[in-house]
């Protein structure tokens, strides 16, 4: 689809177009990691300055070429096959839905190391986690895993068994639900006396209160 040869490293970022995403630390990664074989997927809306001004970058550090800017996409999967890791270098993150996407398709990920992030990369075993704003720290991640396709494989199936156990559907579903009967449980005694069962609440304006 994208015309690369089974050479090529394919590195991938999907990920709106703003600052806290850091879209420029991927950049200057890349130029750091001086690999001719290597070209970085950005995928995500980029039809604003911020975009604008990292065209300039990856120009001006010289890797324009290896960067491809896809813009808003609605065949992610695809992309995210065509991937040999996955960058989230983002500033500030909750739990990111692009390193999910990525570990229930078996890709591993170089992140950075804040917010829910770690939730989601178990550093060292489904990808690797570096310190924030620090691109030298994500060439040699990088570096560490293109140098190493078995550690690639053996990381991107744990990320996928990790999704399955704890991310899937069914799996979040019964996580929200086990936190809501842990709260009612322990309010219920208050409210309705011990033993009271889970059913005698209602919706009524009363019970909320």
């Amino acid at each position: 689809m994208l015309g690369f040869g089974d050479d090529t490293l394919v590195l991938g970022m999907i990920a709106r177009f703003v600052r806290a995403k850091g879209h420029e630390v991927a950049i200057e990664a890349l130029a750091r990691l001086q690999r001719a074989d290597a070209v970085l997927l950005l995928a995500g809306a980029d039809d604003n300055d911020y975009a604008d001004a990292m065209r300039r970058l990856a120009a001006e550090r010289g890797v324009a070429g290896q960067i491809r800017f896809l813009g808003e996409r609605s065949d992610v999967p695809r992309l995210l096959a065509a991937c040999d890791l996955v960058l989230a270098p983002s500033h500030r993150e909750a739990l990111s839905l692009s390193l999910l996407e990525a570990a229930a398709m078996g890709v591993p990920a170089v992140a950075s190391r804040v917010g829910g992030i770690p939730e989601a990369v178990e550093d060292g075993v489904t990808g690797l986690l570096v310190p924030d704003r620090d691109p030298a720290a994500f060439a040699a991640a990088i570096a560490r895993l293109a140098d190493d396709p078995a550690a690639r494989r053996q990381m991107g199936a744990a990320a996928r068994q990790r999704f399955l156990l704890r991310f899937a559907r069914e799996r979040m579903r019964e996580a929200v639900e086990s936190v809501y009967r842990e709260v009612l449980d322990a309010h219920a005694p208050r409210r309705l006396g011990a033993g009271a069962p889970l059913a005698t609440y209602s919706s009524s304006p009363i019970s909320r209160r």
